[in-house]
């Protein structure tokens, strides 16, 4: 059993999740064409690799913190049936299917902040997330973040971090919504040990000791360690990078040109959740 890690934007819909809630509030009047036009600037700024990540994030947690959290609820159950829903990649679903069917964890990470990445994660059927926290105080969203963004290298902290407090829990990193207590999620690895085919899921090499993009292993980390090498991560964005070198298997998925040419390079499976 091992981590199986997805991006949501581009990777497992069709779109930038951020790009449509902005456009879902623009077309009910609760942003105007100056933040629309904000908005496709950073959009411009993220594929270019230059986002200024914490002026994004402030920016797209403002009209947030301007409404009721009732109000937003309302108005994201609206956005995920009429805009995430259509959005679904069915490969990227069936995907998941086989990973889970595999007996993998699924989890998905996003720099896309958690209110607006559930509902697609909820449809996606994952119960793992992580994503950049907005922060609340009574029961308002204060237009800041909390914590560390879940954006390129953040994304590796995040994860590791979920490593390990799931570690600190169990002894292993279970998920309770996929991974039934009988069948716990194992979190060690032996070294070298190999992986099998698994319905076209990507083949697992002899990793070693891995590439985990942190450093050298310390003492008590050797699990967290295995499971990274044991891990695959399914991404379309360059922004990724830290965390594909950190995996042991890196799929580029409908990649920009940037990755794509980095995964030429390093010998990356490629591969496409839009083709036919």
């Amino acid at each position: 059993m091992a981590l199986a890690l997805f991006d949501l934007d581009h990777t497992l819909i069709a779109g930038d999740s951020d790009q449509l809630w902005g456009d879902y509030l623009a077309e009910r009047g609760l942003v105007g064409a100056d933040y629309q036009a904000r908005k496709n600037a950073f959009y411009t700024d993220y594929r270019a690799g230059r986002l200024d990540y914490p002026a994004f994030a402030r920016f797209v947690l403002e009209p947030l913190a301007r409404l009721p959290m009732a109000e937003l609820l309302h108005l994201r159950a609206g956005y995920a049936r009429d805009t995430l829903k259509p959005m679904l990649l069915p490969k990227g679903l069936a995907r998941i299917a086989q990973h889970r069917a595999a007996g993998d964890t699924v989890v998905i990470i996003t720099a896309t902040n958690r209110f607006i990445a559930e509902p697609a994660a909820a449809l996606c059927g994952v119960g793992e997330l992580l994503a950049t926290e907005p922060e609340r105080a009574d029961d308002r969203f204060t237009g800041a973040y909390a914590g560390e963004p879940c954006f390129q290298a953040g994304k590796l902290a995040h994860l590791r971090r979920w490593l390990e407090r799931s570690v600190g829990r169990s002894g292993s990193a279970t998920n309770s919504s996929e991974t039934s207590p009988e069948k716990p999620f194992v979190l060690s690895l032996s070294k070298g040990e190999g992986f099998r085919d698994q319905g076209g899921l990507p083949v697992h090499p002899s990793t070693g000791s891995g590439r985990t993009g942190m450093g050298e292993e310390q003492p008590g980390t050797d699990s967290i360690f295995s499971q990274l090498a044991s891990a695959c991560f399914y991404s379309d964005s360059h922004n990724d990078l830290p965390l594909l070198e950190a995996v042991g298997r890196p799929v580029a998925v409908d990649p920009d040109p940037v990755l794509r040419a980095h995964a030429q390079a390093a010998g990356w499976d490629i591969l496409s959740f839009r083709e036919g």
